[in-house]
Order: structure tokens, then sequence, then C-alpha cells
């Protein structure tokens, strides 16, 4: 016989070479957390995602202190806020309410040193407004001493204040202007001179007494906090639509170093994993001596 003359061909399978390319990430963890003092916050909003869940406002902070939305507030995925739109009408209260209002009391007691942080969209300037407000249980707007809040007033200016004892500051930013600011106000739990107020973590200047001369302190045993409404004083709510972001409230003291930490975090608490490179060039695999010529060599 005659071998015919060709190829023939073996197929078993395919074999295949893969390799895995490892780079270091840049930046910290994809889970680190910047906040300081954690383990002394009392109630955290968090409102990078929407911290919405069966009408309340979740806490973050593990305390459980959820918030009710009443009336118009909602949240704005738009914006990553809480959207409290109050009715503008002059000089006079809205008839409307639009406002946060904390379920739980807040295991403050007595003179108690405290922290509140959040960011808000200063919208209108020329209108007196409550942001934060913490009141003793079963007081009213008259019982001296007995809450501790942040108001807007019309000059712009910011308050850290109760009835009987609260300072003005001078906003450092201009007092008139609008947009998102940092605020952070800081109570020793001495008398009301030893209040401090910082903006964009910078701390704003003492202007002047609203009332008292202080040498007050307070007592908000078992506090309620509301955002956009005094509690107990009637149809004191927002004169303008007003957002908040990122609210925090400690039971301490925080320095100017971890006010200006909060303050660097950003709006949405998103510092920690977001890297930006903008108006600079990146060189990736350069050798040494070569300098990247495009925006992304």
């Amino acid at each position: 016989g005659v071998r015919k003359q060709g190829s023939s061909t073996l197929h078993d399978g395919a074999l295949t070479l893969t390799k895995n390319l490892e780079v270091p990430r840049i930046g910290p963890a994809l889970d680190a957390d910047d906040t300081p003092r954690r383990d002394r916050l009392v109630l955290e909003y968090n409102t990078s995602t929407n911290p919405i869940e069966d009408g309340l406002v979740r806490d973050t902070s593990g305390r459980g202190n959820d918030a009710c939305m009443k009336g118009s507030a909602s949240y704005s995925s738009a914006t990553k806020a809480i959207d409290i739109a109050g009715v503008p009408n002059g000089s006079s209260a809205p008839t409307t309410s639009a406002y946060m209002d904390v379920g739980q009391r807040l295991p403050f007691k007595g003179n108690q040193q405290h922290t509140i942080s959040f960011w808000y969209n200063k919208r209108i300037s020329s209108q007196t407004q409550s942001l934060i407000s913490l009141w003793k249980e079963g007081t009213d707007y008259g019982s001296v001493g007995h809450h501790s809040g942040i108001l807007q007033e019309a000059s712009g200016r910011l308050s850290f204040w109760h009835w009987g004892g609260d300072q003005s500051f001078t906003d450092p930013l201009a007092d008139d202007s609008t947009g998102w600011r940092h605020v952070a106000a800081v109570y020793t739990g001495t008398t009301v001179a030893d209040q401090e107020l910082y903006i964009n973590g910078i701390r704003a200047a003492f202007h002047s007494y609203g009332s008292g001369n202080g040498t007050e302190s307070i007592d908000i045993t078992n506090a309620k906090m509301t955002m956009g409404q005094d509690i107990y004083r009637g149809n004191y709510y927002f004169q303008s639509d007003t957002q908040f972001s990122g609210i925090k409230i400690y039971d301490t003291v925080l320095t100017p170093e971890e006010i200006r930490t909060l303050y660097d975090m950003g709006r949405c608490d998103e510092g920690h994993h977001v890297v930006n490179f903008s108006k600079t060039r990146v060189g990736i695999g350069l050798g040494d001596g070569e300098a990247p010529k495009g925006a992304l060599d």
C-alpha cells in the first residue's frame, strides 16, 4: 500500500494561559471612615444616599435616633440633601410646617457638653429661621436655659442660642451670601460665653449677645431635636426653602482640628474614597526622568 501524503490533526481541547494584573490601590481603603470621635456620636444622618426608610430618616450612629419627616420635608436625590420647603411670606411666620422631628429623647443630662455639625444651603439670607433646635423635655420657649440651637438671623449672621443667653456670630463668609456651608457649634458645658461656632472649618468671630450676659448655663436633659422648627413655639417654621446634609450631633466637645476634618470630608461624606485628578497630569509606568505629556499619559 501507499501512505497518503498530507497532514493529520490531533485536537484535544484548548490550552489557555491567563495572568492577573495587580496594582496598588490609590488612596485609603474603600471602607475607611474619617469621621472623628464616632464613638461619641448621638445621631448621624448620612444623606450621601437616600436615608429614608418607611418614612423615617435612619440614624447611622447606631443609637437608633431616627427622625420623622413632617409636612413637605423630603429627600432630594439630585442634591443629596434633606429638602425642607418652607413657605416664604415676608416677615410673618409661615402657616405651613415642614421640618424633621427626632422621635427619641437624646441621652443628654443637665449642662451637657455637645457639638452640632451639619451642612445647609443658605438660600435666603434676609429671613430669620431656626436651623437645629435641642429642647429639654417638657419645656417651652420662655423657659430660661432649657434649649440649645442654631438660628439664622435676618441679618445673615448665625446665632448659637438659648433663651436667657445666646451669642450672635459674624459669618467668616459674607453675612449676606448664600450657598452651601458647613456649620459646627460647640458647647463646653460651662456657660454661654464658652460657646463656639465654626463655618466651613473657620472659627466665627463673636458679634454680640442677643440676650443675657454670657454667664448663663443650659439644661438639656432628655432633649428633643428638630430641624426647621422650634419645638413648643407655634408657627415658627422655615421661611424659605432650605436643604441639609451630613447632620451629626455629639455628646462631647470636638477640637478645631476635628471640626476641620468634618469640613474636609465634604458635604456627602465621600471624601474618603474619591481621588480627584483635576488640573494635574498623572503618569503611570513612566521611567525615571520621564514626564507625562497628556492629561493622562
